[in-house]
């Protein structure tokens, strides 16, 4: 899988969790959303196969009074990741914050495609 295929692999498995997914997040946007934001991808490759490890930082924004929310999107697109077909993914980091009224969490996976 190269880089374009996996990342249409992660929005559409995502999308599917029914929360607005975006990498440009509009001023209308409704709280909870999930925004698809920094991807750092390593060379992996092998004499016989072309590979790469990833660090896919996914960042999760709900107004819900308290961590919740955040923590339930969180485990429902790690589990959503974990089932695409060919990659090996796992949960590098996992932090919740809160800004004023909008808790926000930010789940690091590392994937190898």
């Amino acid at each position: 899988m190269d880089l374009l295929t996996f990342q249409k692999a992660l929005y559409e498995n995502i999308k599917g969790l029914n929360y607005d997914v975006y990498d440009y997040v509009p001023l209308d946007a409704q709280l909870p959303y999930v925004r698809l934001d920094y991807l750092q991808a390593l060379d992996d490759s092998t004499k016989t196969s072309e590979g790469y490890e990833v660090l896919q930082y996914i960042n999760i924004f709900s107004s819900y009074k308290g961590q919740k929310e955040v923590r339930e999107i969180a485990q429902t697109v790690i589990d959503s990741v974990k089932a695409i077909e060919g990659l090996d993914v796992s949960l590098r980091n996992l932090i919740v914050r809160q800004e004023k009224d909008i808790f926000q969490g930010t789940v690091v996976l590392k994937i190898k495609i």
